[in-house]
């Protein structure tokens, strides 16, 4: 239930800007890891120039990962996998990875749709949203500061030694590390080149239409083509009794949302007014589930026997476990070499399809 993932840009991105990296994984005690990348040298790089994708063992939904490194301690996310039972996630900094259940409390949430209140509690046992204590405060605007930082923690893009060109973001709010890293990312968009806007309420067709730009973008680099805006954008919009008032600038976007089930189509879009932070919750959640979505292909099996019984089933020695708990992975050119020991190890290239 270990492995390591490269898509073909992180590992392009990789080979063009080390030549050879090694990806040090070792497991220092139950659900603990220290993850260490290194130059051709030998020497660790506190940051990577790019990310590595993990899957690692894990038990629940909430399971999350908290990376203890060069940029602090921080709760980094990651998608369960039910299939698997692994949480999987992408780390550019080395530093301690320990994989924890973060079961969160949450008091103002139980009158809300149950569909509601488990975006919520699993956008929270991420860290992808925050309590006021043990308020999510559902009625609340969402503020733009907010969705920078769930959008850049679902990246697994944040990077503390940033700074950012908006001059509205003060350096000692606690939303300056994620404006930084959305703007260095292109994940985020200000109102013009200075101004963020980080404490104005976020409104429906901005947060639908960067929320679409960036599943657009995001599949586009995994060279996927199938998330580009449709051509007919009227007819997704037309839906909505006010989908008229959709600003230009926003319309295949938000018809790009709308077709990928961000939001639910039929009703009123209110693309002007506020979005609450229970309605964020909801949109985030269905944008989380599409970046991470699992594989659905069941895993390939021996066959079963005709012995007219019931046959156990038991994995081939490849697909046992690997028994040891440090395995390196040199990058060298377009070489992926895995040395691990007597144990066995997965090296695997993914690319989504739909």
């Amino acid at each position: 239930r270990h492995s390591v993932q490269l898509s073909p840009e992180s590992l392009r991105k990789l080979v063009d800007c080390y030549g050879t990296v090694h990806i040090q994984l070792v497991r220092t005690e139950k659900g603990v890891y220290t993850i260490n990348f290194l130059a051709g040298s030998g020497a660790i790089l506190d940051k990577l120039d790019g990310s590595v994708g993990f899957a690692l063992p894990a038990d629940t939904e909430l399971s999350t990962i908290m990376v203890s490194c060069s940029g602090g301690s921080i709760n980094w996310g990651g998608q369960y996998d039910p299939h698997t039972q692994t949480v999987t996630f992408d780390a550019s900094y080395s530093g301690q990875y320990e994989v924890l259940e973060n079961r969160v409390s949450i008091a103002d949430v139980n009158t809300l749709d149950a569909q509601v209140q488990d975006a919520i509690a699993f956008l929270v046992s991420k860290g992808y949203m925050s309590l006021n204590g043990d308020l999510f405060q559902p009625d609340a605007p969402l503020t733009r500061y907010e969705f920078a930082q769930a959008l850049v923690g679902m990246f697994f893009a944040l990077d503390t030694s940033l700074t950012t060109s908006f001059q509205d973001v003060p350096a000692d709010s606690p939303y300056y590390a994620y404006v930084a890293s959305g703007e260095a990312g292109a994940i985020i968009q200000g109102y013009n080149a200075s101004t963020f806007g980080g404490s104005d309420p976020i409104t429906m067709e901005q947060m639908l239409a960067l929320a679409a730009r960036d599943l657009g973008h995001f599949f586009l680099l995994m060279e996927h083509k199938g998330y580009t805006e449709p051509a007919d954008a009227v007819s997704y919009l037309s839906a909505f009794y006010d989908g008229t008032q959709v600003s230009d600038w926003a319309r295949s976007q938000i018809a790009l949302a709308i077709r990928e089930g961000l939001i639910d189509r039929g009703g009123m879009l209110a693309p002007l007014d506020r979005v609450s932070r229970s309605e964020a919750a909801l949109i985030l959640y269905r944008l989380f589930l599409l970046l991470c979505e699992v594989p659905t292909v069941a895993p390939e099996l021996p066959p079963v026997t005709d012995s007219g019984e019931d046959a156990a089933l038991e994995p081939s020695p490849a697909q046992q476990a690997p028994a040891a708990v440090s395995v390196i992975l040199p990058i060298a050119g377009a070489v992926c070499a895995i040395a691990a020991g007597a144990a066995a190890a997965w090296w695997f290239l993914v690319k989504k399809k739909k």
